[in-house]
């Protein structure tokens, strides 16, 4: 009906302007993911090559699991941010759409 047009036209704006908002952040974010993601795999690529030379030094199971614990955390890190904002463009999108739904019933 014509007395939609209006408040979907504010509704299509706001989503503009948050998907405007997402896109830059959302990028950057998961770039730094895959960063983070990188020398994990490394590290278990040459844990797996080395693995002989790994056990015959003492401690090293222990050097080599702390490091690895360092890698997954500064990973968990970034993808906890990833997730966060996930869910902050989730939030937006459902008020959006609640409030068309919202408009529709009046």
């Amino acid at each position: 009906t014509p007395r939609m047009l209006i408040p979907v036209a504010f509704v299509g704006i706001f989503y503009k302007s948050v998907m405007g908002k997402f896109r830059p952040a959302a990028r950057d974010l998961k770039r730094c993911e895959s960063k983070t993601r990188s020398p994990i795999y490394t590290h278990f690529g040459e844990a797996l090559r080395g693995a002989e030379t790994i056990r015959s030094f003492p401690n090293s199971s222990y050097l080599w699991s702390s490091n690895l614990r360092h890698l997954i955390d500064t990973n968990l890190s970034v993808f906890y941010s990833v997730k966060a904002m996930d869910r902050w463009l989730s939030i937006r999108l459902e008020t959006l759409g609640n409030t068309v739904v919202l408009l529709a019933a009046f």
